[in-house]
């Protein structure tokens, strides 16, 4: 199936429709529908992992029931971000996307 004939996922919101379109419209070959869709799950998963580290910060820090902290820790949200980066790296090689492409 050609990029251009894809559809995507009935799921998928509008962010993740403009990211499939963006994404179809650079494909130069045939590719599974699937891994577009991985693709793009990954790459707004990423997006909100740093969207969220952006807005609170990459420590948590947990306190006790009278606001004295107990512990400090990375923010579960740098594991998922560094993850889904890695991922999307890999799925725009077996894409054959070069570049900025969302």
């Amino acid at each position: 199936m050609k990029p251009t004939d894809l559809t995507p996922p009935e799921y998928f919101d509008d962010d993740h429709r403009a990211t499939w379109a963006k994404v179809c419209a650079c494909i130069k070959r045939t590719v599974p529908a699937t891994t577009v869709e991985a693709y793009c799950v990954e790459l707004m998963r990423w997006r909100a992992a740093e969207a969220h580290l952006a807005e609170h910060g990459a420590v948590v820090t947990d306190r006790d029931g009278e606001g004295v902290a107990r512990n400090v820790f990375a923010a579960p949200e740098l594991k998922v971000a560094r993850d889904s980066a890695a991922v999307v790296q890999k799925l725009s090689k077996s894409l054959g996307l070069t570049g900025n492409v969302a």
